[in-house]
């Protein structure tokens, strides 16, 4: 029971992280494009990369947590 709920949240995990990639590829594409980097608030763009990696950390240390739990 508890693999199965393990598997559920990892999924949900990564379905979110795929989103957020996803956001991040189509920014980096914006960046690229000079022309709609104008347009572009920085501060947005910066906050939204940090906001990314925060993910990254908080899903990295709940996927040990759950390693450690499913031992």
């Amino acid at each position: 029971m508890e693999n199965m709920c393990m598997n559920m949240m990892m999924n949900m995990c990564m379905e979110e992280m795929m989103c957020k990639m996803k956001s991040m590829k189509m920014m980096m594409e914006c960046m690229e494009d000079k022309s709609m980097m104008e347009g572009m608030d920085m501060n947005k763009m910066m906050s939204c990369m940090q906001e990314c990696d925060e993910m990254m950390t908080t899903m990295m240390g709940m996927m040990s947590n759950m390693k450690k739990a499913s031992m």
